[in-house]
């Protein structure tokens, strides 16, 4: 599972950032500014993940949501016994991140650089892979191993937690963005409902692949 991640997901982003890496040197060489990047930066962010364990300056602002993919990845790695297995356990995994996000967020621990940046690194992800839990209890209903109103409830009951998180955490003066999740939410739980009602053709077909 994590080799066919891996792969899917570093290759391509190493090729991804190497673009905006090369936008970036020639608009710097345009405006006639220095490139803001050591090579040893350049090396890091190459590297899907690594920015937040080096603790670089992020370049592409919408690598985050891959850095969080990439821990969720690893928690499912985890709990793939659990999660093949169909077993509600797996559902505790994200009760466990919830504590540990909420605790960890009325908490300063220092121990070295490393280990700061990665525990800072969990907390900031946490909350969000409460969110993509979600998906799991979808995936659980379409393997037929929850009911209708089960899986209502854990949706509700995930996303609930997602926004008491939100609510309550560092990201609080931003709390009005949850709209843009909400949206998501319903436009992701009405094609798992019904995706044969979604146009099928050969671009979304592209990009789902």
């Amino acid at each position: 599972f994590l080799a066919a991640r891996a792969l899917r997901i570093l290759p391509t982003y190493a090729v991804g950032f190497a673009v905006s890496a090369l936008a970036l040197w020639i608009s710097v060489q345009v405006y006639g500014e220095a490139f803001p990047l050591s090579a040893k930066q350049l090396v890091i962010h190459a590297i899907a993940g690594a920015r937040e364990l080096f603790g670089a300056p992020m370049v592409d602002y919408v690598v985050w949501t891959l850095e969080v993919e990439i821990k969720f990845y690893i928690v499912c790695a985890l709990a793939a016994a659990a999660i093949r297995g169909g077993r509600l356990s797996t559902f505790l995994v994200p009760a466990a991140i919830f504590v540990l996000v909420m605790a960890l967020d009325r908490t300063t621990i220092a121990v070295n650089p490393v280990t700061d940046r990665i525990i800072d690194a969990w907390r900031f992800g946490g909350r969000f892979m409460i969110f993509m839990f979600i998906g799991t209890a979808v995936q659980f209903r379409h393997r037929g191993l929850l009911s209708r109103g089960a899986t209502h409830a854990l949706t509700a009951a995930l996303f609930a937690a997602f926004l008491l998180q939100w609510y309550v955490g560092p990201l609080a003066e931003i709390f009005y963005q949850t709209s843009s999740w909400g949206i998501a939410l319903v436009v992701f739980l009405l094609a798992s409902i019904a995706p044969a009602r979604y146009c099928r053709n050969a671009v979304f077909g592209f990009f789902a692949k």
